[in-house]
């Protein structure tokens, strides 16, 4: 009587270890490739979000930089009811702030304006009509992990 396992024995075992690796290592890769999409579509919105964001305060500083050349002062408000109004003299409409997906959905694209110099957290832009300064009114980080503030 033999003791121990054949070589066919110990080749099947071999294959079943083989398949159950190859089973389980596939799994996990699939599930990485996944996960890592989500993450570059996460990163490219936020990136394009961004960009935006960026572009959009450019314009609202030339358009308070141009009032201010033109009136020799900064505007009142942002909208149509100072004198001459900044909207439809500037801008047409004020663009939006555009934030990426690290920010509570809610506020991620708004165009509202809040007044004074303290940031509240409500998105969109604040403006501090005594200094023409306009900044993004969220104090987190963008994409890149630049604080929206500086911009």
């Amino acid at each position: 009587m033999q003791k121990g396992m054949g070589i066919i024995g110990i080749v099947f075992t071999l294959c079943i270890i083989g398949f159950l690796f190859l089973y389980f290592t596939s799994k996990t890769t699939q599930q990485m490739t996944q996960e890592t999409g989500f993450n570059l579509m996460k990163k490219t919105i936020g990136k394009t979000a961004d960009a935006s964001t960026k572009a959009n305060i450019n314009i609202l500083r030339k358009s308070i930089a141009q009032y201010y050349n033109e009136q020799n002062g900064y505007p009142d408000s942002l909208d149509n009811s100072g004198s001459p109004p900044f909207i439809p003299t500037c801008l047409r409409v004020i663009p939006s702030a555009n934030l990426g997906m690290n920010v509570p959905f809610e506020l991620r694209t708004i165009n509202k304006i809040v007044y004074g110099n303290t940031v509240t957290n409500t998105g969109g832009w604040l403006y501090n009509p005594y200094t023409g300064k306009i900044m993004v009114n969220y104090d987190g980080l963008d994409s890149e992990g630049i604080n929206y503030t500086t911009y």
